[in-house]
């Protein structure tokens, strides 16, 4: 009872319990998020299944409980392929017991292989299961789950991959989006001023795009003196690429701000005069 009315405590709500089995990266764990502050605000509760990396991201999930589990991408060779099995197995039996004793009303994955163990004996639990798939081609861990899932939420119509017999509960629902960025729709653009900043906010997905990292930086270089001191670039890089881009940044005199995950996506699109992006 007394783990009952802390996790009550910690969710706002006694509504029914729902699964987030999402991991890995910012592509699967903020489309996660968005759900998770909307079901909250409808009453239900919302628990996390995730991976060591998705727990990096444990400061957006406020009133969710999150669930480290293991898991691991099928690697290189047959030894990669072992190791990834393994770690597999093992956040199986994890997510097994968790499920067991959580009894959620329904378990709702959002792609890569860290939402597999949680969805998978979710299924084998007879639980029921609902798939996200965010790319215009179904990946290979949702292609895995589809056959079972009661319902698959696809952000783009026409996904290619999925098997004839799994479009009849295929519907088209979009990628969620967190509030604060769908706010800004209503806002007016930032036009730029004469000789003034110019900012740019460049995001290459939810582990940075390597294309901008190397291109962007030099054809930045191409411009005059005078248009590269207006420029003020905030940039999403893979953490190994950060050194070069920021050398070829600071050796064009460019000011830029680098990080691999940024916090306040919203605050920095709301400012930005341009957006190059990739998702």
């Amino acid at each position: 009872m007394e783990r009952f009315e802390e996790r009550s405590e910690m969710s706002g709500n006694t509504g029914k319990l729902v699964i987030l089995s999402a991991g890995g990266t910012g592509g699967h764990m903020t489309p996660a998020q968005a759900l998770g502050r909307d079901l909250l605000s409808r009453g239900y509760r919302v628990e996390v299944f995730t991976d060591r990396r998705g727990m990096a991201y444990q400061s957006m999930f406020e009133g969710m409980v999150m669930h480290e589990i293991k898991a691991g991408t099928l690697g290189a060779g047959l030894w990669g392929k072992l190791k990834g099995l393994a770690s597999l197995g093992v956040g199986a039996l994890q997510a097994r017991t968790l499920l067991k004793t959580l009894r959620p009303a329904v378990v709702v994955g959002f792609g890569g292989y860290p939402s597999v163990p949680g969805v998978y004996m979710a299924q084998k639990l007879k639980m029921p299961t609902i798939i996200h798939e965010q790319n215009a081609i179904i990946g290979r861990a949702n292609a895995l789950l589809a056959r079972k899932a009661k319902r698959i939420a696809l952000s783009l119509p026409d996904v290619r991959g999925l098997e004839e017999t799994d479009q009849i509960r295929c519907i088209v629902t979009g990628n969620p989006v967190r509030p604060e960025i769908a706010a800004l729709y209503l806002q007016p653009y930032p036009a730029p001023q004469q000789d003034g900043p110019l900012r740019i906010f460049i995001m290459g997905g939810s582990l940075g795009a390597q294309v901008f990292s190397r291109i962007l930086p030099e054809a930045f270089g191409k411009l005059s003196a005078d248009h590269r001191a207006r420029l003020e670039i905030v940039q999403q890089c893979r953490e190994e690429d950060l050194p070069a881009v920021r050398e070829a940044y600071g050796r064009n005199g460019i000011k830029a701000e680098l990080a691999v995950f940024f916090n306040d996506v919203p605050a920095m699109l709301a400012a930005s005069h341009l957006v190059i992006a990739r998702s």
